[in-house]
């Protein structure tokens, strides 16, 4: 089976504290420059994701691992902020990106990204942790 790494690559299987952002997000011209980067890395993103979708529908399953690098830290974070435990959240991570693999034939058109975001938080809102809590 195809074996998928912690985005820490960290021996404890997750970050060590909480994610989140820092402090000092700061604002002015130093944002908008660092917003603009952000849209065009998107772009550049997005346009190379196709190519490896491509890749994958043709059964290249190591061009996954260019998916993971891009979004497996973004998605877990998210997993996280819904269940509130390290190893939860990493199972709903990897939980997400197999559902990905069994939808690369769907061909819906919507961006890997944009699927992976929405996807977590449903794998992780019905993860059984989060139903004990309930």
């Amino acid at each position: 089976m195809y074996s998928i790494t912690h985005p820490d690559r960290s021996a404890a299987g997750g970050p060590q504290t909480a994610p989140g952002r820092s402090a000092a997000s700061g604002s002015g011209p130093a944002r908008a420059r660092r917003d603009a980067a952000r849209r065009h890395l998107a772009t550049v993103h997005q346009a190379q994701d196709s190519d490896v979708v491509a890749r994958l529908r043709s059964g290249d399953l190591p061009a996954l691992d260019i998916l993971w690098d891009r979004y497996a830290r973004a998605v877990y974070v998210r997993c996280w902020r819904v269940l509130r435990e390290r190893q939860a959240a990493w199972d709903a991570t990897q939980d997400t990106f197999l559902a990905f693999l069994a939808h690369l034939h769907c061909g819906c058109g919507q961006p890997v990204h944009e699927w992976l975001f929405a996807t977590c938080v449903r794998i992780a809102a019905d993860h059984p942790s989060t139903r004990e809590r309930a």
